[in-house]
């Protein structure tokens, strides 16, 4: 009959073969991490925003509405964001960390003019996240934050 002190010495010997496996075992999984960009370029992936897992439920349903690249979600932001918010169905807490790197994005230096047949002297331009830079009124150009205080109250230029 075997005493308890072989009995635990043998407990030690399977408990550290196991831990040993589990080690080796471990050592042996790869994996890739994504990273998050600080600040994200105009042209990254969705999902290399804070909350936006790569192919998670939140990437998946930005790509089903055609958003993939962060300045599409911050030209959607722009032009929607109640509708955006509710396409992502994000908890407050996640939804403010996604504005607030999302917003950290710089521009990219390219601009859209709009302008309505009728009105080619005028326009409103806009940079590549949907945010307004200016506009074009009677052959001249008038940049968003020097517009002249009537303009911002009534909206005619």
């Amino acid at each position: 009959m075997k005493s308890v002190g072989e009995f635990l010495v043998a407990l030690e010997v399977l408990f550290g073969l196991l831990i040993l496996a589990l080690l080796q075992f471990s050592s042996s999984i790869h994996f890739t991490a994504y990273q998050k960009h600080y600040p994200p370029a105009s042209d990254d992936e969705i999902w290399r925003l804070e909350s936006i897992a790569k192919d998670g439920p939140f990437h998946k349903r930005l790509n089903e509405a055609g958003i993939h690249k962060v300045e599409e979600f911050l030209r959607q932001l722009s032009k929607d964001s109640d509708k955006l918010r509710n396409t992502l169905g994000m908890t407050e807490k996640k939804w403010k960390a996604l504005l607030d790197h999302a917003k950290t994005c710089t521009p990219n230096g390219k601009l859209y003019v709009y302008h309505d047949d009728s009105e080619i002297d005028h326009g409103v331009i806009f940079n590549n996240l949907g945010q307004l830079s200016g506009v074009t009124a009677n052959g001249g150009y008038f940049a968003a934050d020097r517009f002249p205080f009537q303009w911002k109250v009534t909206g005619k230029f």
